[in-house]
């Protein structure tokens, strides 16, 4: 999986490299997938975001990610910016470029909401 840093100014980026295995069972049948992925994270700043559990001051960072099959010669190159909330960094709200999207209902931390 990919971590996120805190630690960066408006502009900074980071590059991450990691691997992938997904095993699905179905029908009997075991069906393995793997995936090198190879990502840049930029931190855009900070900006307030609203979604559903409220209106929170953010970390916005944009994700571009390269995904090649094992053994197959070509890639998929997906971008998505996260909202992550400052002081906790909940994730508050996703999205990416094929249109897939979500946001934060409600928390709570220790029975306090956010």
């Amino acid at each position: 999986f990919s971590l996120f840093r805190f630690d960066l100014s408006a502009g900074d980026r980071f590059t991450d490299s990691y691997n992938s295995e997904v095993i699905t069972n179905a029908g009997g049948q075991q069906l393995s997938d793997s995936l090198s992925i190879e990502a840049e994270t930029t931190f855009l700043g900070i900006e307030s975001v609203t979604v559903p559990a409220g209106t929170f001051d953010a970390c916005h960072y944009r994700e571009v990610s390269e995904a090649t099959p094992t053994g197959f010669p070509f890639s998929t190159e997906t971008t998505s910016d996260s909202w992550y909330a400052v002081g906790n960094g909940i994730l508050l709200k996703q999205e990416d470029s094929e249109g897939n999207s979500t946001e934060l209902l409600e928390a709570s931390i220790n029975g306090a909401d956010i």
